[in-house]
């Protein structure tokens, strides 16, 4: 036998192979995105529900996130109001300005 003939001879076959892996792998990623599209087309209820109570815990938290921020202005707003009204006030006895 031929070395020559052997090599070309698993070249063609690696190259077979290789040809049907990425057909095959093409085919099952179409199937996927076929069925991933049937599937977001047709929503059934119970996929939906758990997606609802994530979105209301989420609309409950941002709600809880604002008000808490709101809170820390307002702090804040009190804050500088002091500040600057001890500016004008005349210097306690006893402190160093």
């Amino acid at each position: 036998m031929d070395p020559g003939y052997l090599i070309n001879n698993a070249i063609s076959s690696l190259a077979v192979v290789l040809s049907l892996g990425i057909a095959g792998w093409t085919i099952i990623g179409i199937a996927r995105v076929w069925r991933t599209k049937a599937i977001a087309t047709n929503p059934s209820p119970e996929l939906l529900q758990p997606v609802e109570q994530r979105l209301q815990r989420l609309e409950q938290t941002t709600e809880a996130i604002a008000l808490e921020v709101e809170r820390i202005a307002e702090g804040q707003r009190f804050v500088t109001k002091l500040l600057s009204d001890a500016e004008h006030q005349p210097p306690r006895l006893g402190t160093a300005r």
